[in-house]
């Protein structure tokens, strides 16, 4: 038997298992599944895995692995986590870090630190709207706006867009009344989406603030999602509902978007839940 050490970290609420990977090698898809459990494990949104860079210009890489044991191009709440898992380990502690994801090199500044909880910006790159980059399977289009289904008996109009995963917009009057777990697992797994995709609900408040409710590829609704935050963001700007600075209010708390030039700017929280040892076969 032996004996795992961790971080559980969370970016507003967006709870992750954080590990160093770099001199172990494990199978994490079934550690996922396992750790991942809230019921009989530690339970997170996700496990978070750090290694070495690929290319030496870049500091280090993240992989991601989702509670089903998929796993995700990139998360931002989750690269916030593990830039205060690097600091907080002592592994590193430069002011600005870059790294590989499976969506790309993602470039983050920590504006602030301390052991128990930061706050970091990090550049999300730009958003993608033709339906082969998000991928979406649609006739006669080639981006998903306004794509009317129906589900649950219901019509439903549908904004797609790639923040390095999938990302799909759905505009609503009442957030609370949405019956999320319904439209969110239909929207998540119809059949245009060949790779699933992540769904969120938005309320528009004024130019500068929307509010967000958001059901994740793999996981189920949570808490927050910093990716889904940009991409109810960008989507509000492009529509021409938002302005380019935007709070985005979530469940577990807010998140600052910018837009300048097409790059999309994500500003928020990272905090130390706990950090333990977990026996693992």
């Amino acid at each position: 038997m032996k004996h795992l050490d961790f971080l559980k970290i969370h970016g507003i609420g967006n709870d992750f298992i954080l590990v160093d990977g770099r001199k172990i090698n494990l199978d994490y898809k079934p550690l996922a599944l396992k750790l991942c459990h809230r019921h009989f494990s530690i339970g997170a949104d996700g496990l978070i895995i750090l290694e070495n860079a690929n290319n030496y210009n870049n500091d280090y890489k993240m992989r991601i692995f989702n509670p089903d044991g998929s796993e995700a191009e990139m998360c931002g709440n989750g690269i916030r986590t593990l830039i205060h898992f690097i600091k907080y380990s002592g592994i590193n502690n430069k002011k600005n870090y870059n790294i590989e994801t499976k969506a790309g090199i993602i470039r983050t500044e920590v504006l602030s630190y301390n052991d128990k909880f930061s706050k970091i910006k990090v550049n999300m790159g730009k958003a993608k709207f033709h339906k082969d980059k998000i991928p979406a399977n649609v006739d006669n289009k080639s981006e998903i706006n306004d794509h009317k289904v129906i589900i649950n008996g219901n019509e439903v109009f549908l904004n797609s867009l790639s923040i390095g995963n999938p990302h799909t917009v759905v505009y609503v009057n009442n957030i609370d009344e949405v019956p999320l777990v319904k439209w969110g697992k239909e929207i998540e797994n119809h059949e245009i989406f060949p790779d699933n995709t992540n769904v969120e609900f938005v309320k528009i408040i004024n130019k500068n603030n929307l509010e967000m409710r958001v059901w994740e590829r793999g996981v189920g609704e949570t808490l927050a999602c910093g990716t889904g935050a940009c991409a109810s963001a960008v989507m509000s700007a492009k529509k021409g509902y938002t302005s380019n600075n935007v709070n985005v209010k979530l469940k577990g708390g807010n998140l600052k978007i910018n837009l300048k030039d097409d790059i999309i700017y994500m500003t928020g929280n990272a905090k130390l839940v706990f950090e333990g040892k977990v026996k693992i076969e």
